[in-house]
């Protein structure tokens, strides 16, 4: 069985606190709407293919690399192995988008609002694709959180403990020690940053002994430049 290597590109853009996704009509070989995709030319990365595809099949120059992948995609079709890289990139809305080539592969695009893609797309392997963007861009929206943590908390250096976690995976916010024996912190960043985070606190320092860690969440005000200790 002969085997070929490709890759995906997701484009996204928010406008008023949506996003909406880039899908283009495709009529070589057969019908339907699909992302940007293509194979991966001889001396080419996966990188270096998509930013090409994207060119050549939108004509989009404003776009930049959120994510690859690590995991790939594979279907087989007439004997054929397919094995494709994906990637989701920012793109830009405002920018015009060129579908004209040599060899007519799509007749149309749109910009498509997050709650209708799945359903327009008409590949499974699109689809599973979609789901794992949707997946990796949802953890990567700005979250806050409010955690108070009690046990032997104070006088055992817990809040630098605190700073050295949150400056470590890269969460921002406070800390302080309560009246009450409990410390309490503020911190804003990725959700999988403060589960993180939140993990940590809750394994607490080798003087302390955590007995329970409160959380609330809400979302992100983007309040803080740094991680303090107050």
């Amino acid at each position: 069985m002969n085997e070929k290597h490709g890759v995906t590109g997701v484009i996204f853009d928010e406008q008023d606190g949506k996003r909406f996704f880039l899908v283009l009509h495709r009529v070589l070989n057969w019908i339907g709407w699909e992302f940007v995709k293509g194979g991966i030319d001889e001396g080419e990365n996966p990188t270096t293919a998509v930013l090409r595809e994207i060119d050549e099949e939108a004509g989009l120059e404003k776009v930049s690399i959120i994510h690859e992948f690590p995991k790939k995609f594979s279907w087989t079709s007439k004997n054929t192995r397919y094995v494709y890289t994906p990637f989701i990139l920012k793109g830009d809305m405002n920018e015009k988008v060129n579908i004209e080539q040599e060899i007519i592969e799509h007749d149309d695009f749109k910009w498509v609002e997050e709650k209708e893609v799945e359903q327009l797309l008409t590949h499974k392997d699109n689809k599973k694709i979609f789901k794992e963007t949707i997946n990796f861009l949802n953890s990567q929206k700005q979250r806050r959180i409010k955690a108070i943590i009690f046990g032997k908390v104070q006088g055992v250096c817990f809040r630098m403990f605190a700073k050295q976690i949150a400056e470590s995976i890269g969460v921002k916010g406070i800390v302080k020690n309560n009246s009450d024996g409990s410390v309490e912190t503020i911190a804003e960043g990725s959700e999988e940053k403060l589960k993180q985070f939140i993990e940590g606190l809750n394994k607490g320092s080798s003087s302390s002994n955590v007995s329970k860690v409160d959380v609330s969440w809400r979302e992100a005000i983007n309040e803080f430049n740094e991680f303090k200790v107050q």
